[in-house]
């Protein structure tokens, strides 16, 4: 248990190890840690240093080249602490009602993220994406798996190679709101009162708008460009293989 100052920003770097990061209204901050070896690993090989200072700081060191260790991280963190950066090699990142703007990355492993306030950035290399009812913009980009952003304030870009994409339009900000996948299908729901220009394109698929009062300059069966009320910022779709389903946000 750690006692921290508001607006303290909260930093945890680790390789291997999943991690469950909630906030919480009390004034401190839990950290519970499980090693677990495998393959003849030792507990010892792996160390837990926590730092505290103007920010906090949870990293675990590998004290041997090969530790055959990993760590599963359950932290409950203060709602009046910032919630910097969440970073692993290999493992999942489940992320719930924390504050400030996060940079989450790992390179195995699944990323969610739900009821949190700030702008998000997801990074994995391999996992699916899934962010929801997030006060704050969101970034993620995967190269195998599928992404799916709900209730977020906005979206500046989801990218995966392969997968699908399902995402909400409530507001877009000023460099536009980009998706892009290679393979797999885009489904997008936009609120009919934004002023957007729409941009979309398939090289392997169709595009379809549902019950959007789409004011159409150019439409073909595997591209559309037009825009909503009097047009503004952009929202662009593209897909190399896969279908675009532009509809109604309810």
């Amino acid at each position: 248990m750690y006692f921290v100052s508001p607006g303290t920003g909260f930093d945890i770097l680790y390789r291997v190890g999943l991690f469950d990061i909630s906030g919480w209204v009390q004034d401190w901050l839990i950290i519970h840690a499980v090693k677990k070896t495998r393959w003849g690993g030792k507990l010892e090989n792996v160390a837990i240093e926590v730092l505290s200072g103007a920010d906090f700081r949870v990293e675990t060191i590998h004290v041997v080249r090969n530790p055959k260790v990993s760590v599963n991280y359950d932290i409950k963190v203060p709602f009046n602490v910032v919630v910097k950066s969440i970073q692993t090699s290999n493992g999942a990142i489940d992320l719930e009602e924390t504050r400030g703007d996060t940079e989450i990355r790992t390179s195995n492993g699944t990323i969610e993220v739900e009821g949190s306030e700030g702008n998000i950035g997801a990074n994995t290399s391999n996992g699916s994406i899934e962010i929801e009812d997030v006060k704050g913009y969101v970034s993620a980009r995967t190269s195998n798996g599928s992404i799916s952003i709900e209730g977020t304030t906005g979206i500046v870009e989801l990218e995966t190679s392969n997968g699908t994409i399902d995402a909400e339009v409530r507001e877009v900000g000023e460099h536009g709101t980009r998706l892009r996948t290679s393979n797999g299908a885009i489904k997008v729901e936009i609120d009919p009162a934004l002023n957007i220009d729409l941009e979309a394109k398939t090289s392997n698929g169709k595009i379809s708008v549902e019950d959007l009062e789409v004011v159409v300059k150019e439409m073909s069966k595997t591209a559309l460009r037009g825009k909503l009320g009097d047009g503004g910022r952009k929202v662009s779709c593209r897909t190399s293989n896969g279908a675009i389903k532009l509809k109604i946000l309810k």
